[in-house]
C-alpha cells in the first residue's frame, strides 16, 4: 500500500514538472516569437486572462470600466487574426491583405485608438500597484507570456513614433536645410502666411512640413537661343514647389538627377526683348509655363522669338533674384 501511494505521488509530481515544463517552453516560445507571428488575438487572451482573475479585479476595482472599455477597442472581431506589425504600422503586411482579402479588418483599424487603448492598458496593469498581482494571480509561465506579447506592442508603437518624429525632422531639414532653394523677400513673406493660415501648406504633427511652396521670383538668368546665340532673357515666375521627401531624394550625383529633391510648376511672363536684368512687362508681354526637376528649369513661351528658355535654381542676391 504504502509503496503504491510512493509510486502515485511520484507519478504526479512528475506530471505536474512536466506540466510546468510545457507551460515554460510555450511561454518561452510566445516571448520569443517576433511582431509577425505575434497577434492581436494573443495580444488580447494575456489581457483578458488578466483582467479576469478575481486578485487582478480587485485590485484595479476603480479602473476596471475604462480597461475593459479599452480592451473592447483593441479586440474587436476583425482585428484578432492581425499581427502585432501590421496592426501598429510598423512593417510588411500579410499575402492575404495585399490581396484586399483583410478589408474589413482595415476599415476597422485606428493605430492611434489602439496606441491610446493598449497605452493604458500597459500603464495600469504593468504598473507598480498590479505587476506583483498580475504576476501572481496568473502565474509565472503565463505572466511571461503576458509580458511578452504586452511589451512587443509598446515597443512597435514606440518604434513607430521614434521614426515618425525622425522623418518629420528629416523633412524640416530637406525643405529648410541647405539643399533647398532660396527664396526671395516676398517668397518668405507668402510662405510665411501660408504655412500658418492656408490649408495645404500647414505643417503637420503627424507628417512634418507640408510638401508646398509658394513660388513668386524675378529671375533674371534664364536664356535662350536667338540667331545661334546663347542670350539671357529676364522672366517672373509665379507657381508651386513640390518637395520631394524620400530618403534619396536630392542626393549628390546621378541619384540626385534621377530623384530630386523638388519639383515645380508654373506660369512664366517675360518680354519680347531679351537681355538680363530687363523689366518683364514691355511692349509685348508674353505668358508661358515653366517646369523644374530639382534645380533644373526649362520654359516654353508662345509667339515669343526665343521660345524655349532654359535655367538652373539659382539667387545671386540674398533676398532679391
Amino acid at each position: 500500500m504504502r509503496a503504491g501511494a510512493t509510486l502515485f505521488m511520484v507519478w504526479a509530481m512528475l506530471g505536474l514538472i512536466w506540466t510546468g515544463n510545457v507551460n515554460a517552453q510555450q511561454a518561452a516560445g510566445l516571448a520569443a516569437n517576433s511582431a509577425d507571428s505575434l497577434t492581436l488575438g494573443d495580444y488580447c487572451t494575456a489581457v483578458r486572462n488578466a483582467l479576469r482573475q478575481p486578485a487582478v479585479r480587485d485590485e484595479a476595482a476603480a479602473q476596471l470600466p475604462v480597461l475593459e472599455m479599452r480592451v473592447a477597442q483593441v479586440c474587436a472581431e476583425p482585428l484578432q487574426h492581425m499581427s502585432l506589425r501590421e496592426a501598429t504600422g510598423s512593417g510588411s503586411v500579410s499575402l492575404t491583405a495585399v490581396a484586399r482579402l483583410e478589408r474589413s479588418a482595415y476599415g476597422s483599424i485606428s493605430p492611434a485608438v489602439l496606441d491610446t487603448a493598449m497605452g493604458t492598458l500597459r500603464a495600469a496593469l504593468r504598473g507598480v500597484e498590479l505587476r506583483v498581482v498580475v504576476q501572481q494571480a496568473i502565474g509565472d509561465s503565463a505572466n511571461r507570456a503576458f509580458v511578452a506579447v504586452v511589451e512587443r506592442a509598446n515597443l512597435l508603437f514606440l518604434g513607430q513614433a521614434r521614426d515618425s518624429a525622425v522623418a518629420r525632422i528629416n523633412r524640416y531639414a530637406h525643405k529648410l536645410g541647405p539643399s533647398s532653394p532660396e527664396l526671395n523677400g516676398v517668397e518668405v513673406l507668402l510662405n510665411y502666411s501660408a504655412q500658418r493660415w492656408v490649408p495645404g501648406f500647414r505643417g503637420s504633427v503627424a507628417t512634418g512640413p507640408s510638401p508646398l511652396e509658394v513660388i513668386a521670383a524675378y529671375a533674371p538668368g534664364w536664356a535662350t537661343a536667338s540667331k545661334r546665340q546663347l542670350t539671357a532673357v529676364s522672366a517672373v515666375e509665379f507657381g508651386l514647389r513640390w518637395y520631394l521627401f524620400c530618403e534619396t531624394c536630392g542626393s549628390r550625383g546621378l541619384t540626385g538627377v534621377l530623384r530630386p529633391g523638388h519639383v515645380s510648376l508654373g506660369a512664366l511672363v517675360t518680354g519680347e526683348a531679351n537681355g538680363a536684368l530687363r523689366w518683364p512687362w514691355d511692349a509685348a508681354v508674353h505668358t508661358g509655363v515653366f517646369v523644374a526637376w530639382g534645380g533644373l528649369k526649362i520654359a516654353y513661351v508662345p509667339n515669343r522669338n526665343g521660345k524655349m528658355l532654359v535655367t538652373r535654381q539659382f539667387q545671386a542676391i540674398p533676398f532679391l533674384f
